[in-house]
Order: structure tokens, then sequence, then C-alpha cells
């Protein structure tokens, strides 16, 4: 009885308080694996060697303004065995909105006694998102006030 009152309280609560809830969504990245610096840092060193990868994606060719994103990526492995440096830049556009990230990649390569190893990751950077309304058709021959050019640049 108590358990059931409390489940109900609780699913009340959330249900009338959507303002406390937040959620994002990533941009869709379909050749992920190419770029698996985005998920995981500690990837860098698991190539064994440099590397470069580059992708270029744009989908709906011949809309105005489709989606499209750009991705470069490279892995450097560093004169000791053990620790590996990489960067990525990414870059995703979709009608009005834009964003652009940049990381640095660390990993270090712990050996284990069965053979394999521990690749350990740290990655740092920043993000630039930006709303641009100047594509906008406005019907309104003064404008929206409310649609206003917005940018935010923030460490990650």
């Amino acid at each position: 009885m108590i358990k059931n009152y409390f489940f109900t309280v609780f699913a009340f609560f959330i249900l009338v308080s959507p303002q406390g809830l937040v959620a994002q969504q990533d941009s869709h990245f379909a050749l992920y694996k190419y770029h698996m610096h985005i998920i995981n840092p500690a990837y860098t060193g698991s190539q064994q060697g440099a590397f470069v990868n580059s992708t270029f994606r744009s989908q709906w060719a011949g809309v105005a303004d489709a989606p499209r994103i750009q991705a470069i990526s490279l892995g450097i492995p560093s004169n000791e065995k053990r620790l590996n440096y990489g960067a990525l830049f990414y870059n995703d556009k979709t009608f009005v909105e834009q964003l652009s990230r940049f990381y640095a990649n660390f990993s270090y390569r712990v050996p284990l006694d069965t053979g394999s190893d521990l690749y350990l990751g740290l990655s740092a950077g920043g993000q630039n998102f930006a709303l641009n309304f100047n594509f906008l058709q406005n019907v309104n021959p003064l404008g929206d006030q409310f649609l206003n050019d917005y940018s935010l640049s923030i460490p990650i």
C-alpha cells in the first residue's frame, strides 16, 4: 500500500513538473566508427600509429540549408610508447542551427599481465552553438523581435 502511494506521488510530480526535466540530443553521426574519439577519447591510442580521418556528409542533395556534417580527426603517438595525442574537429549545420566542436584527446596505455592493454582517455575542448535567423523569410515587414541571432561558446 505504501509503495503504491509513493509511486503515485512520484509519478504525479514527474508528469506535472516538466520544467524540471531537461534533455538534449547530440548530432546524428552515421560514420562514427571512423571517429570513435567522439564517443571515447581512449580510442586515440588503439590504432598503434598516426592516422588522419575525415568525413563530409550532406543530406538531401539539392535542398537549401540541408543538414551537413564535417569531421576531421587525427592521432599521433608520442615518443613514449604509452602516451598518445589526438584532435577532433566536428561541425554540424542544419538550417539555422550550427554546432562546432573541437577536442584535444589524450590516451594512456596500461599493459596488463594477460597480454592485453587497457586504455585510459581524457578529452578537453570546447563547443560553439549558433542560431542564425537571417535565412528565415519573415512575413511581417517589421520583423520578429524574438528572432535574434544567438551564439554560445562553452568549454567542455
